[in-house]
């Protein structure tokens, strides 16, 4: 788990929705404080548009842990240059795909 972590977060850094993409079983969930998305399909749109939106958006992994199914990623978001957000990112898995992320502003 912590390796598709570690990739997730490679790929998002790069801007790479073509690898997220492996990386998601086709039903994954994405939610975060504002919005859910349901599907791959939804997932990557969602992608594409905080890339767009934020062209400099990066994360930095602060912490990371794993329970039995569950990963949990402490991280820092740099939309750009001049503001950052703390975030808390859990990772559900089935068969080494990632099926569901939630994330908790914070």
């Amino acid at each position: 788990m912590i390796s598709i972590v570690n990739l997730y977060f490679n790929y998002w850094n790069q801007h790479s929705t073509k690898d997220l993409r492996q990386l998601f079983d086709n039903s994954v969930v994405l939610e975060d404080w504002e919005n859910k998305f349901v599907g791959v399909e939804e997932v990557i749109q969602e992608n594409k548009n905080i890339f767009e939106n934020f062209p400099n958006i990066n994360a930095t992994i602060i912490d990371l842990g794993t329970s039995d199914k569950i990963a949990f990623a402490k991280i820092k978001v740099f939309l750009d240059s001049k503001n950052e957000i703390d975030v808390v990112d859990t990772f559900e898995f089935k068969e080494n795909k990632i099926t569901g992320i939630k994330a908790y502003k914070g």
